[in-house]
């Protein structure tokens, strides 16, 4: 599978952090968008930015988000993107990168996302992403 914002990468990371249960992960998941269509509801009208988007190009998810050229300009922008937010703490990516995945972790992830995911939700409001593979 390829890169997607619940699958490897911040599934794997949030595991190595937490070690929490493939349902957990996909419990999150679930609440996350659960939460997001709430807001939408409301009338709040949040917006969705891809963590993969926003690390791989984070002028043009900026862009995209709204934010004028002269905020996103600048090296300040790449500094933040390119540093380790939890440098010098447990959750540091140098101090879980050596925490190996249990064996089958990420299939029943999937399977468990597979089973509680809002589809229709996550359609509705552009998360195909969060969609495990046929």
């Amino acid at each position: 599978m390829c890169a997607t914002p619940s699958r490897p990468g911040p599934t794997r990371s949030r595991h190595r952090a937490f070690q929490d249960s493939p349902q957990t992960l996909a419990g999150i998941l679930k609440r996350g968008a659960l939460s997001f269509d709430a807001l939408a509801r409301a009338g709040h009208g949040p917006a969705l930015i891809w963590y993969e988007d926003l690390v791989g190009n984070p002028h043009a998810a900026l862009r995209d988000f709204g934010v004028p050229a002269a905020r996103r300009n600048g090296s300040g922008l790449n500094a933040v993107t390119s540093n380790d937010a939890q440098a010098s703490t447990s959750l540091s990516q140098q101090a879980t990168a050596a925490r190996r995945l249990p064996e089958g972790l990420l299939q029943e992830f999937d399977a468990a996302r597979a089973r509680i995911a809002p589809r229709d939700l996550l359609s509705t409001h552009g998360m195909q992403r969060l969609l495990p593979e046929a």
